[in-house]
This record gives structure tokens, C-alpha cells and sequence, in this order.
């Protein structure tokens, strides 16, 4: 994968997703998450420690106020680039182009939730073809993230362990198959930190969860 520069009805509740009348959202939502989930398998990744701790990485104010410019340009908040940037790196890592994430997401006037994230990112994509396939991706998942992440991958038949890496903000938690979440973190002083941790290290919810 090469990246070069370049310019940049919410469902019913998922009790309902298998008596749904076809039109109805609830339906919408199964045809969906059954589409898009289809063929997904988990990303491999090695096995964690029984007791995975927890970190906080520091981003440079130079390079954190470049991220933030990056996600008002392209219309996302700053956690969607860093799932952007989670994205990468396990494609470097693991060899695959067909990457199943899970990030906190936010239909409107609803609340945070937990939703699948499977961006169809060309071969070859430049930084803004990238973050337009994120960002296709946050808006898809947004609309349908009524039905929970377990379910998600329910409809679609995929491996319960799907969602292994997990981007959060707000208050949301990873799910049980979590092997390494991160959560980026405004600081007091304007600048930006990443919290990570593996299964057995729940995140703290701060006040301060990134935004645009």
C-alpha cells in the first residue's frame, strides 16, 4: 500500500432486526450489516498476555495539530483518523487489505456506540483516498449502529472474535474479544495523547475524549 499526500434513519432496536417487515429499518439494518460483514475474518494477530497492561503514548504538539487540521480537512473527527492510521498499520503488519475494525461511532441525536468498520481502501491509495474510504466507512456504520457488535457479525455469519482492535472515544468500552484498544486523548495543555491496552486493562472514560 502506497500513501502519498493529497488534498483531502437510525434502525429499530436489534430485538426487532429478524421479524422486521422488509421496508422497516430494523430489515435495512440486517440486509446491511449481513452485506458488510460478509466474509470478514478477524485480523491476525498474535495472542495477548494473560494480563496486558496499559500505556499512554504522547503525540508531539507539531504533529498532533497536523492530525487535527487532517480531520477537519477531511470532514472526520480525530478518531476517525486514527482508525485510519490503526487501519494502515495492521495492513502493514498482517499482509491484508481486508481489515475489520470496531470504533465508537454517533448516528444523530443518538448516543456513542460500538460499530463495525470495514473501509474499502484501494491498492493503492493516497492519505485522502484513505480517509474518503474511512469516512464512507463512519457514515455507513453510523446510520445502522443500533444493532449492536456481536449481532453485527451475527447477521453476517463472521467469527464472534471479529472485532480485535478496537479505536474508542467517549465513554464506550472494547468488547470481550479486544486484543488492543486505543483511545485518543485531548491534554490539558492542547495537545494529544494516545491510551492503549490489551483485554485484561479496561480504559478510563475521561472528560476529555477527542474531537474534531
Amino acid at each position: 500500500m502506497v500513501l502519498r499526500d493529497a488534498a483531502p434513519s437510525r434502525p429499530d432496536d436489534e430485538s426487532t432486526l429478524d421479524s422486521a417487515p422488509p421496508g422497516s429499518g430494523a430489515a435495512a439494518a440486517a440486509r446491511y450489516w449481513a452485506r458488510q460483514l460478509a466474509g470478514a475474518v478477524p485480523p491476525d494477530l498474535p495472542e495477548p498476555p494473560a494480563e496486558a497492561g496499559r500505556c499512554s503514548v504522547g503525540v508531539p504538539a507539531e504533529l498532533a495539530a497536523g492530525l487535527a487540521a487532517l480531520a477537519v480537512r477531511a470532514g472526520l473527527r480525530l478518531t476517525d483518523v486514527v482508525a485510519a492510521a490503526a487501519y494502515v498499520l495492521l495492513r502493514r503488519y498482517t499482509g491484508s487489505a481486508d481489515l475489520t475494525l470496531a470504533t465508537t461511532v454517533r448516528a444523530a441525536g443518538g448516543p456513542c456506540r460500538l460499530a463495525a468498520l470495514r473501509p474499502a481502501v484501494p491498492a493503492e491509495a493516497s492519505v485522502g483516498e484513505l480517509l474518503d474510504a474511512v469516512r464512507d466507512a463512519v457514515i455507513q456504520a453510523s446510520t445502522y449502529s443500533a444493532v449492536p457488535l456481536a449481532r453485527a457479525a451475527e447477521l453476517a455469519g463472521a467469527d464472534p472474535d471479529l472485532f480485535r482492535v478496537v479505536v474508542l472515544s467517549g465513554g464506550t468500552q472494547p468488547p470481550p474479544a479486544t486484543r488492543l484498544w486505543v483511545r485518543p486523548r485531548r491534554t490539558g495543555s492542547g495537545g494529544l495523547a494516545l491510551d492503549l491496552g490489551g483485554p485484561a486493562a479496561a480504559p478510563r472514560a475521561g472528560r476529555h475524549g477527542a474531537k474534531r
